[in-house]
């Protein structure tokens, strides 16, 4: 049986030989919606489905308790509302956040899916500086898989 993206090539090529195509222009686009487990474990999209690759889309998000330090970014892919039923890509925890009353804190999170289809997310806590991230690289046919993460505390990043 042959696949989807088989099926494509097949008609790419039937389309140039018989001349009804001038220009074919592929693009790499998101498979399945990316994003992170928020507030009651639902799953919150940041990156769609079919959305083109390269692309960066950030978003802030806030704490759940009074002063609370960190916060553990949990990072999925799939459709469901539920985190537990998609896939989990990677997670790190953002340390360092500025003590504060739940709520107040903004903490913006990234991610930048480059030309190569490495995910690349970050967290950073406005207040402090504080930042903490992970690359997740695509496997061949397979999942996506941890390659690294990356911190930097507050003076690094100020400086």
């Amino acid at each position: 049986a042959k696949g989807a993206s088989d099926e494509v090539v097949e008609q790419i090529k039937s389309a140039v030989e018989h001349k009804h195509a001038r220009r074919v222009n592929l693009r790499d686009v998101t498979s399945l919606p990316l994003g992170i487990a928020s507030a009651g474990n639902i799953f919150t999209v940041l990156i769609d489905q079919n959305i083109v690759v390269p692309t960066e889309l950030k978003r802030v998000f806030t704490t759940n308790q009074d002063g609370q330090a960190e916060v553990e970014i949990r990072v999925f892919q799939g459709r469901a509302r539920n985190v537990g039923d998609n896939q989990l890509l990677g997670s790190f925890v953002l340390e360092g956040i500025a003590p504060a009353r739940r709520m107040e804190p903004k903490i913006e999170v990234a991610f930048r899916i480059d030309e190569n289809g490495i995910l690349a997310v970050r967290a950073r806590d406005a207040e402090s500086g504080a930042q903490q991230g992970i690359r997740i690289a695509p496997r061949n046919h397979g999942s996506p898989v941890p390659v690294s993460s990356a911190s930097s505390d507050a003076s690094a990043a100020a400086g």
